[in-house]
């Protein structure tokens, strides 16, 4: 996207039509025929954005948020961490996801969360969330009548504060792994004014 070789789409559920086109056009192939065209993609992807240096540019995003260039690996990287998650449940295999990375993912994610909001379950809601992600850092999503804010400048008192381990809640973000498993866990952990909007809160947006 970045260097203009890819258009995004307007609204998140039409980009399963792009991801389907992408792999016609991808077409059959061995493994290692992918494995070698996937690390050679990604060494040309690295040597692009290292060569933009101080000067990332930002482009529009799937949903029409903005990001730079560099920002946008933390989203690539989530991409990796999540089908990865995908394969290794299928081959029954263990698949940690570090603390450090999930932050990554999650922080790269704000820009352009905006654009993710389904506007039906988010018609009406009103409420701000601090979002705090256990030994990294915190968000703050406002949304006033279903639009949706991140860190805004005068964002009043909080409806919830949710309390969260950064594996756990880009898991949940990214519907692979249900919250009650979490919840019961003490992975996620949800107070305040409203703490019950804390329950339906993954479900104003779209499926990634």
């Amino acid at each position: 996207m970045a260097g203009g070789r890819q258009v995004s789409v307007v609204r998140p559920p039409e980009l399963a039509e792009l991801n389907a086109q992408d792999l016609r056009e991808l077409g059959i192939h061995d493994v290692e025929t992918l494995r070698g065209r996937l690390r050679q993609g990604l060494e040309d992807l690295l040597a692009q954005v290292r060569g933009y240096g101080s000067d990332q540019p930002s482009y529009v995003f799937h949903g029409g948020g903005k990001v730079r260039a560099d920002s946008a690996l933390g989203i690539l990287l989530g991409e990796f961490l999540i089908h990865g998650w995908d394969i290794a449940r299928a081959l029954r295999r263990p698949w940690p996801i570090d603390r450090a990375s999930a932050w990554m993912v999650l922080e790269s994610l704000q820009p352009i969360l905006p654009g993710w909001v389904d506007p039906r379950p988010a018609r009406g809601l009103t409420a701000t969330f601090e979002i705090r992600v256990r030994g990294s850092g915190r968000f703050v999503w406002a949304f006033r009548d279903g639009v949706l804010d991140v860190e805004p400048s005068r964002a009043g008192r909080r409806d919830v504060v949710l309390s969260a381990e950064p594996a756990a809640l880009l898991l949940v973000v990214y519907r692979r792994q249900s919250q009650w498993k979490h919840v019961a866990g003490g992975r996620l952990v949800a107070w305040g004014r409203r703490p019950w909007l804390a329950l339906t809160l993954v479900d104003r947006f779209h499926t990634p």
